[in-house]
């Protein structure tokens, strides 16, 4: 096994407890996910063994992900999509996991353009603001009727 493919099994785990709990769906993404990305049917029995040994206490995701060296821009978008496969995996959208996609992207060096489309954008109440005048206009001054 290689240690590329050990860094990213890390970072699909750590992705999968994001939330600070492990969902049977999100293994089960993880376990598809990593088995597409080696390129088999099951994974490795090492492999295996690796995600029920992984610590989400003592992991360092920026820091994995920064020992990947990635330097093409497909391969950090391909992650940040594998990390955002395993945080849908159990149908529920978290500040948490967002977070965690955020700061492997980060880690990356990662323009937020390059994955905005995959993470939650939260706005302020000065954007929320902003956004209604776009949108909403004035009631018509009353007319003398």
């Amino acid at each position: 096994m290689s240690m590329r493919n050990e860094l990213i099994a890390d970072l699909l785990m750590g992705a999968a407890f994001a939330d600070n709990r492990l969902d049977g769906r999100e293994y089960a993404a993880v376990k598809k996910l990593l088995a597409e990305v080696i390129g088999t049917e099951e994974l490795p029995g090492e492999m295996e063994a690796r995600l029920k040994a992984f610590n989400p206490k003592t992991f360092d995701a920026p820091g994995a992900a920064k020992s990947l060296l990635l330097k093409e821009d497909t391969e950090k978008r391909k992650l940040i999509e594998l990390i955002a496969a395993v945080t849908e995996a159990d149908e529920v959208l978290d500040l948490d996991e967002d977070a965690y996609l955020k700061s492997v992207a980060e880690a990356l060096d990662m323009p937020k353009e390059a994955y905005a489309d995959l993470s939650i954008e939260i706005l302020s109440v000065e954007n929320l603001q902003e956004a209604g005048s776009k949108l909403l206009e004035p009631p018509p001054p009353p007319t003398g009727d």
